[in-house]
Order: structure tokens, then C-alpha cells, then sequence
């Protein structure tokens, strides 16, 4: 079984590396290795490697900036996936592709369910929901489909290592408090795609991951500094302060509530997501270890 991984280099792509199966194989493709961007590219490639599965962990994820790259977010957004649905229908293989929150408008108090209505609110939340239409339009018995939200990790850059960086340069923060969400790590969501594939759990729809709990911005990043500060990550001296969304201008609108129902996977795969916090401490863990071998490593240079 030949598995094609796109986005290798993303928090996602890195978390599937380390978490690779031995005895697997496993293809990466990354920038440099093949442009998204390009249909005639990526058609090429497929037919070269011949995947039986296919992961799509890639997306354009500048959100902001996606407002004046429609174009280009669209392209790799949902074009793409579209050439990838139309070779796995053609070669009777199989893709699972990873999608977002942001596909959902964020008015609903209650969390998620895969089918529920979807009204994207910014460019970059409607070329992911394109993606997901594409798929189910040319592969529906071929496409598993695995929304996430508030995605961090140890890679790349995401809020978690945003707000590291900002604390230790004791930096006072400004963070919305009026955005609720499911923090999810990297990880966390490849073990579980990892654990679908090696189980034989793969099953054509659309489902939802996240770790389990909820928050907001603001409390995310206090928990961040009290878990930063235990693991020697960051002092105590910034101060974060709680604003309004609307006092926060962005380019792009996000959604208000985005808590994901992941009860359909959690079924299919027999797993229970560990809460947030649980999820957090494990990444700093994990952060403070590279940092301690890297200085180690400087030492031992000097």
C-alpha cells in the first residue's frame, strides 16, 4: 500500500512523520517536490507516484491574506483536492483530506456536527468548504473528509509558539476573548489519521477532530503562560489583556463559536480526544525538550 502525503512540511505534515508506522510506505510531497498551485503538475505527479492512498494534509492557511489571494488560496484550496478527488475515483484508491472550522459561520451555540449548514465568512473558509465539494462531488465513496480547529504544535508557527515568543520578550498582549474554540494539536489529529489507516477504519464522509474542551483566545493564552512558566518557557511578566473582537481588526471575519462534534469519528475509531490542556502540557513538553538539546548542542560547540 503506497500512501501519498501532501504538506509535509506543515504542523500536520511533521506530526505524521514522527508518528509514522514502521513497515509503511509513505511518500511526502512538498513545494519542491510538486506545485499545487499548477493542475498539470500535480495530474503529473499523481500518475507518476501511483498512490493508493492519498493525504492532504496542504492547504493555503494565510487567512488574511487570503482576502487579496483568492485566486491562489482557491487554487490550492479547492482546485487541488479536485485533481486529487478526480485520480483516486480514476485509480480506485482512496484520499483523506483535512479541512476546517472555518467552513462554519460561528453563530451557533452548541458544538458542530459535520452536516450542519455551512456560510464560510472569509475567502479563506470558502475555498476550504470549495475543497470539500470538490471532493465529495468526484470521489464521494472515495473521500474521508476530517475538519479540525485552532490547530498547534511544536512546528511552524501557530498561536501557541505566537504567544511563547511575545512572553519572552515581556511583551503585554492584546487577546480576543469573544472567540470560542477546541484547541487541537498537531499530534493529536495524526494519531488519529494514523490510527484509521492502520486500523482499517477508513470510511468515505465527513467527520470532526479536535481535542476535547473548549476556550477562548484570551484563556488559551493565560493557560499557555502558566504552563510556559512551569516548564521554563517564559516568565511571568507580560501582561495579557481581553479585547473585543471588533477591536481587533483583522482582514479576514473568524468565527464567534467554532466547537467541533467529533462524536461520529470518535465511533468509528474508538478513541476518546484528550482535553486541550492535557494536549498543551504534552507540546511544551515536547518544545522545552528540543530547546534544552539545542542549547546543550550550542554548548557542546563552544
Amino acid at each position: 500500500m503506497r500512501i501519498l502525503i501532501f504538506g509535509p512540511n506543515g504542523q500536520l505534515g511533521n506530526s505524521l512523520k514522527d508518528l509514522q508506522p514502521k513497515g509503511m510506505r509513505v511518500d511526502y510531497a512538498g513545494r519542491s517536490e510538486v506545485d499545487l498551485s499548477n493542475e498539470k503538475d500535480l495530474k503529473a505527479y499523481l500518475k507518476s507516484s501511483q498512490p493508493h492512498i492519498v493525504i492532504n494534509a496542504s492547504a493555503y492557511t494565510s487567512v488574511d491574506r487570503a482576502e487579496s489571494e483568492v485566486a491562489l488560496a482557491h487554487a490550492i484550496n479547492s482546485d487541488a483536492p479536485a485533481t486529487m478527488a478526480k485520480y483516486v475515483r480514476s485509480e480506485n484508491a482512496k484520499i483523506l483530506h483535512v479541512s476546517t472550522d472555518y467552513v462554519f459561520d460561528g453563530y451557533k451555540r452548541t458544538a458542530y456536527l459535520p452536516h450542519d449548514e455551512k456560510n464560510p465568512r472569509s475567502a479563506y473558509g470558502r475555498s476550504k468548504l470549495a475543497g470539500e465539494v470538490a471532493l465529495l462531488k468526484h470521489a464521494p465513496k472515495s473521500s474521508m473528509i476530517i475538519r479540525t480547529s485552532w490547530l498547534f504544535s511544536e512546528y511552524g508557527s501557530n498561536f501557541v509558539k505566537t504567544m511563547l515568543d511575545l512572553m519572552s520578550e515581556e511583551k503585554d498582549i492584546s487577546v480576543v476573548y469573544d472567540q470560542t474554540g477546541s484547541p487541537t494539536y498537531a499530534r493529536a489529529l495524526a494519531e488519529a489519521i494514523w490510527l484509521i489507516l492502520t486500523e482499517s477504519r477508513f470510511k468515505s464522509g465527513t467527520y470532526h477532530w479536535t481535542n476535547s474542551g473548549q476556550t477562548n483566545w484570551f484563556d488559551f493564552a493565560n493557560r499557555i503562560k502558566k504552563e510556559g512558566a512551569r516548564k521554563g518557557l517564559v516568565n511571568l511578566r507580560s501582561e495579557i489583556f481581553p479585547v473585543l473582537s471588533q477591536d481587533y481588526k483583522t482582514e479576514a471575519v473568524r468565527p464567534a463559536f467554532s466547537v467541533l462534534n467529533c462524536q461520529s469519528l470518535i465511533d468509528l475509531i474508538g478513541r476518546q480526544p484528550a482535553h486541550w490542556e492535557s494536549a498543551l502540557a504534552e507540546m511544551l513538553d515536547r518544545l522545552s525538550s528540543q530547546k534544552r538539546l539545542g542549547f546543550m548542542s550550542t554548548t557542546a560547540k563552544k
